[in-house]
């Protein structure tokens, strides 16, 4: 029986940096070698405690994990038993000491040992290597695709639907190394791109404060509450019609309807 894949420190490290484009900076790049403990500051202002977020980022790579795991890999001080002061100091000495030598590169190695993995090299078929099979076997082993049954002629949009189809664009990206494609804007992007749909947005985040203001001074006579209903209910009818649109609208580029042919552009990619 074949050993089911896993993913290699480098698949790992570019999923990582996937995942920390989109859930905390779009402009945060991480060096491999750097201390885990130099991106505290940026993940603690998006997620309020860092451990949630390590925990949201096993899950992305399938695997479970709680709180005690990381704090155990980190080599976290345990300061509830101490004082303030102690346990300041405790943490001082781990940013200064201990977290050097806990670097991005070891985080996902230890990730790739933990997390159900994805191979995008060739196969051999009928004693040939085949990059297309190949790549879409590692498809296949993607979590969206996990427990379905789909072939290369299968339909990406009509197996996984807009949200899906997106998640597995991004995860499929970073896994096989190939930089995809952009996926078409989603109806509330195209719009908001727009002057008008900038406008509308901004006068609604104005009227919105301003209807707060006006509330908190207990001064909000019926034709401000007409203003306000006229400038923000547009903006948020129209982008609640849009992610309602999104759900039926196809995001993938030109050319790529099936599997297969995600399978093919991948494997043309990593043609020497």
């Amino acid at each position: 029986m074949e050993a089911p894949a896993l993913f290699t420190t480098e698949q790992v490290l570019r999923g990582i940096q996937a995942y920390v484009t989109e859930h905390v900076d779009e402009e945060l790049v991480l060096h491999p070698d750097a201390s885990v403990s130099k991106y505290y500051d940026d993940v603690k202002e998006s997620h309020d405690c860092p451990l949630w977020f390590l925990m949201e980022l096993s899950d992305y790579f399938g695997f479970k994990s709680n709180e005690r795991h990381w704090i155990v890999w980190l080599k976290l001080p345990l300061s509830q038993w101490v004082s303030p002061s102690e346990g300041k100091r405790l943490w001082q000495d781990w940013q200064d000491e201990t977290s050097r030598k806990i670097t991005v590169r070891k985080m996902a190695e230890f990730i790739a040992r933990r997390a159900p993995g994805a191979s995008f090299d060739p196969v051999t078929v009928f004693g040939v290597h085949c990059r297309p099979a190949g790549a879409f076997r590692g498809l296949c082993d993607l979590p969206e695709l996990q427990g379905k049954r789909v072939g290369p002629s299968t339909s990406i949009f009509g197996q996984l639907g807009n949200s899906k189809t997106r998640t597995l664009w991004g995860r499929a990206g970073w896994a096989s190394g190939f930089v995809l494609p952009a996926l078409r804007k989603t109806a509330s992007e195209a719009w908001l791109e727009t002057s008008y749909g900038v406008s509308l947005f901004v006068a609604a985040v104005l009227a919105i404060a301003a209807a707060f203001l006006l509330i908190w001074d207990d001064i909000f006579p019926a034709m401000w509450m007409v203003a306000v209903a006229a400038i923000g209910l547009p903006a948020i009818v129209l982008c609640f019609l849009g992610s309602i649109a999104d759900q039926f609208r196809n995001p993938l580029p030109e050319g790529i309807t099936t599997f297969g042919d995600l399978a093919r552009l991948i494997s043309k990619a990593q043609t020497p």
